[in-house]
């Protein structure tokens, strides 16, 4: 009886999960953010890493059936779009040696010196205080 149970629920399992996983651009969406999450924490290297992950999973994936769905979904993947502008520079926003950067890394190191413009880490290595760029 229990083997019977067992096998019915593995039966019924896996007709769920392989409905889930035959759409391919949901499967490539979640290879391509789980890909990404792995890489790096910066939103544009990010943004890159799920383009070029997606893309290639698209380009890869066949689903099984006709071939031209296959075809349509190679063809949305090719025309993506590129950018064209250049990226905009990002800019420190506050001045190293202004009162409110020598404030702001007060604050954030107990160790600052504002005449250096350092800080002491863990390790005992005078470090520069670096502000977040806007």
């Amino acid at each position: 009886m229990r083997i019977f149970c067992v096998l019915i629920s593995v039966c019924v399992l896996s007709g769920v999960s392989t409905r889930v996983l035959a759409d391919a651009q949901t499967y490539c969406a979640l290879f391509g953010r789980d890909y990404a999450d792995g890489r790096t924490n910066d939103v544009d290297k990010w943004q890159t890493s799920y383009r070029n992950a997606y893309s290639s999973c698209m380009t890869q994936y066949t689903p099984v059936g006709s071939d031209k769905s296959a075809e349509k979904v190679i063809k949305k993947v090719v025309t993506t779009p590129t950018r064209e502008t250049p990226r905009r520079k990002r800019i420190p926003l506050l001045a190293p040696g202004s009162v409110a950067w020598n404030e702001y890394c007060a604050a954030k190191y107990v160790s600052f010196n504002k005449v250096t413009g350092t800080y002491k880490s863990y390790s005992g290595k005078a470090k520069p205080c670096l502000v977040p760029s806007g």
